[in-house]
């Protein structure tokens, strides 16, 4: 689907270990549609290849500073629980589950030494595209049709469709849950789209790129998915993200008449979904009231800030947001979490979070880490890198959800974003980003 990259001068691959990246970023791409369990599982091949073939691993200089900021962050991540124990900051360790996604930081070094390996772009295009034509038939089953089955999702079958799915039904009418894919939580599979509707819209609205037909269709067929996915979802901020990255492409990669009519249609699908459907009325309707005093969004800030508070150089340990918050003194938003203890799973605030559980350190870490990719992706964006300008949008993207979700609670979600990231730094581009035709 891809198109071939330029060709660089490079050191043979042996044919095993191209294969083996093949396998490891095919999996990669299968996970971020099916399975998060399979994409931990990629994550973990992908480690064990690069300190098989650590020899033949080659990272751009330019971008060693960035995977040096994302060893240094998984590093704090790793010891900060067990620092904040050691200094009676919390009365135990974090449950192995959510300590162990401090592995999922380690992802963007393990992904951009294995594409260093080769990369089969044609069949990751191809993965991509038809597993999001996929997600999107399933999803509009489920939207129409009350799902029958009460476990389905993660492929283990072990957590109930009723606790994560919400009822988005209209009034009078059977209960229907939003659209949610292959995935098992509507949040992984809009947050998902938005990850990757950052190439599919480099590669649908860049007018150079339309002289290849199958890539045009196919990145202009994904954004669309892309963008549907989190109407059927009932995902306020994923939808808010994929308008903007909408806009800030338009305006960068099109001629005003363009961007016009781009713009217009943005503003009418928004009219039209708010007009045509009630659960999305009720859905901008309760903006106010989620941030406002007692709200969830309020609650678990609230909770945020007062961890960060009490602990402003370390934090409570990476991990131990939950426990941390329990052990809070009793004030209004103690007893809302008793009663509603999925707000205290993280601050729904991904800046907050990280400062509450990792401390100052940890925040600078994170900040530097973002930093350096915006400032990767830009620079390869410059040298015209269609993918990277791709990647950007992406990045875009994940700091907009980031102000209301905490997105590494989900790994198949952070590891998403991750994947989209690399390959677009990985990308050797033929097609240059001049002035548009």
């Amino acid at each position: 689907m891809a198109p071939t990259p330029a060709a660089e001068p490079e050191r043979p691959r042996p044919a095993r270990l191209r294969l083996a990246a093949a396998a490891v970023m095919l999996a990669w791409a299968l996970g971020s549609l099916f399975s998060e369990a399979l994409q931990q599982i990629a994550l973990g091949g992908a480690i064990v290849l690069c300190a098989f073939a650590w020899k033949r691993v080659e990272v751009d200089r330019e971008l060693r500073p960035l995977l040096w900021a994302a060893g240094a962050l998984a590093f704090w991540q790793a010891a900060s629980p067990f620092v904040s124990l050691a200094l009676g900051n919390v009365a135990s360790l974090p449950r192995a589950a959510r300590y162990g996604q401090f592995a999922d930081t380690l992802a963007p070094i393990a992904l951009l030494a294995v594409s260093s390996l080769g990369v089969p772009w044609r069949a990751l295009g191809w993965t991509l595209c038809l597993g999001w034509i996929g997600e999107l038939a399933v999803s509009l089953f489920q939207s129409a049709v009350r799902w029958p089955l009460d476990h389905l999702g993660s492929w283990d079958f072990s957590e109930s469709v009723a606790r994560a799915r919400e009822n988005f039904a209209e009034p009078g009418e059977p209960p229907r849950y939003p659209g949610v894919g292959f995935h098992f939580h509507r949040l992984r599979f809009s947050n998902a789209a938005i990850a990757t509707l950052g190439p599919a819209l480099a590669v649908a609205l860049y007018g150079r790129v339309r002289r290849h037909k199958q890539l045009w269709v196919a990145g202009t067929l994904v954004t669309v998915i892309a963008l549907i996915s989190p109407m059927l979802a009932y995902a306020r901020s994923a939808l808010a993200a994929g308008f903007l990255m909408i806009l800030i492409a338009a305006l960068v990669a099109l001629r005003a008449r363009e961007r016009a009519i781009i713009i217009a249609l943005l503003i009418a699908a928004g009219a039209v979904g708010y007009l045509m459907s009630e659960p999305w009325r009720q859905r901008v309707a309760s903006l106010d009231e989620n941030f406002l005093e007692g709200g969830d969004r309020a609650v678990s800030m609230k909770l945020g800030a007062r961890l960060a508070e009490e602990h402003p150089l370390l934090g409570v340990g990476f991990g131990n947001f939950k426990s941390a918050a329990f052990e809070l003194p009793d004030s209004m938003e103690s007893q809302i979490i008793r009663e509603n203890d999925t707000l205290a799973t993280s601050a729904h605030n991904y800046w907050l979070t990280v400062f509450a559980e990792t401390g100052l350190l940890g925040l600078l870490l994170a900040l530097l880490f973002h930093a350096l990719l915006a400032r990767a992706l830009f620079a390869r964006c410059r040298r015209g890198s269609l993918l990277a300008f791709g990647g950007l949008l992406s990045w875009v993207g994940y700091q907009v959800i980031s102000l209301s979700h905490y997105i590494p609670f989900h790994s198949g979600t952070q590891l998403t974003f991750v994947f989209v990231w690399a390959l677009c730094l990985a990308w050797r581009p033929r097609e240059v980003l001049g002035a548009p035709e």
